[in-house]
This record gives C-alpha cells, structure tokens and sequence, in this order.
C-alpha cells in the first residue's frame, strides 16, 4: 500500500492534469467559437454590454482669421490714436481682437467697433497686411458690414477680402450614415470692390472689364499677356494694382 502523502501526490498531479486538459480544452472550444462569429457588417449585441453612452462631438476649426498672434498696430476710432506693437488675433465669430499682453498678464478682448483700420504683420513673410473696418463701407442695399476687410489693392478701385465663420453643430444619422459626428466651425472667405464708401461683391470677367472700361484695351491686353485668371487672388491682386496704376497716371 502506498505510503499516504505519496497517493496524495498522484493524486494533485492527476487533478492538475485534468484541470489543465479541461482549461485548455475550453479555450480551444471558446475560442473555436469566436472564430465562427463573422466580425465585418455585424451590429453589436447592445443587451451584452449593457448601457452604452454616445460621445460628445469634438469642435474642428476655430473662430480666429489666424490661429497665431501677429504684431499689430491699430488706429482706433477714440480720438483717433494709434496704439502699436501689441501681438493680436482677430476672433471672427466675437468681431473682437485677443491681445497678448505678456507673461503673467494674460489675454484680454479689443472690441472690433473700436478698431478704424490696423496693420499686421504676416507670420511668414514679415510683410504688412491692412483691414479696415467693414463698418466704413456699405453693401448695395446701404448697410454697413461687420467684420474687417483686407484691403488687397487700393485706389479707383479697392480689392478687399472679408472672411467670416459659421458654426455648424453636428448632424450625424447613424441609421442612414450621414452628416458629422463634429461641430465644425466653416470659414468663408469674399472678394469685394469698392468705390468711395460702398463695397460690392466681385462680378465676373465681363463685370470686371465693365468696371475698367475707362482702360479696356489696356485691361485686355494685361489679361490676356499674363493669362489672368479671375479666380486665383494674386492673379486678381496683379490686375487691380495694374488698372489702379494707369489711373495715377491721369
């Protein structure tokens, strides 16, 4: 007769055995089933996992004309002072400027109504680049804009460019898979011309010889020497700064 702590051996050792064949047993069947459960364009068992919550959407974009801050010198309307050298973006949506005013004093808000014109230098190529305030000029039916213009190219007639920002909440369908999952900030951006006090949306290649008519065949020639094409800005830029300087020449 075996000795008793030597049964007791064989018999841990048996059970072990037993319990390790039956775990692996399971997961090979476990794992046998998984496998048979096509994955690709099978909606899920929402009872298994129980409560699910829907994610809240991410904004994409942003409100501001330039996400970095550039340094600007701005005229402004109260009794007509100038104040310079303040790093600055144009916050779209609020017609207002965040002003950088230096370590520990953080950013504070310039309201755009204050702003006649300003100036501001491009990030990249250290140029300057002009706005004027959208109130000074008015649309066909005589209301002013809000916003800031660019001024692009400035003489008889001025180029400006206004860019401004809508907020599209999100539109997902998840029974048809349409719309966004995202809010989305959209900017757009118009082209103007303006004559005295009145800005008006840029017409097309017939409507903008019709504005140059006093310089046609000169225009013309321009246009079609440099192959002009009217919906590529610098090519437009090119063409206002070319008309405005025969009419310097008066």
């Amino acid at each position: 007769m075996l000795p008793r702590f030597v049964a007791a051996l064989i018999l841990l050792f048996v059970s072990g055995s037993a319990f390790s064949q039956a775990a692996e047993s399971n997961y090979l069947h476990n794992r046998t089933i998984m496998e048979r459960v096509p994955l690709a364009g099978q909606a899920g068992n929402a009872i298994v996992l129980g409560n699910l919550t829907v994610s809240a959407p991410a904004t994409v974009g942003d409100v501001y004309l330039t996400k970095d801050y550039r340094i600007t010198t701005f005229w402004l309307y109260d009794e007509n002072r100038v104040a310079q050298g303040y790093a600055s973006r144009l916050d779209l949506q609020r017609n207002e400027f965040d002003i950088y005013m230096g370590k520990g004093n953080g950013i504070k808000a310039l309201a755009g109504t204050r702003v006649r014109t300003l100036v501001m230098a491009d990030s990249l190529t250290k140029t300057p680049q002009y706005f004027v305030n959208g109130q000074e000029y008015k649309d066909k039916d005589g209301i002013p804009y809000v916003g800031f213009f660019q001024i692009l190219s400035e003489g008889e007639l001025t180029l400006l460019k206004m860019t401004r920002v809508t907020f599209k909440p999100a539109d997902h369908n998840p029974t048809h898979y349409t719309g966004s999952k995202d809010n989305r900030f959209i900017k757009r951006t118009d082209i103007y011309y303006a004559t005295a006090t009145n800005a008006l949306e840029l017409p097309n290649r017939k409507g903008i010889l019709k504005l140059m008519e006093s310089h046609k065949d000169e225009v013309e020639k321009f246009m079609k020497v440099n192959e002009i094409n009217i919906t590529i800005e610098r090519h437009l830029v090119a063409l206002f700064d070319y008309y405005n300087s025969l009419t310097k020449k008066k």
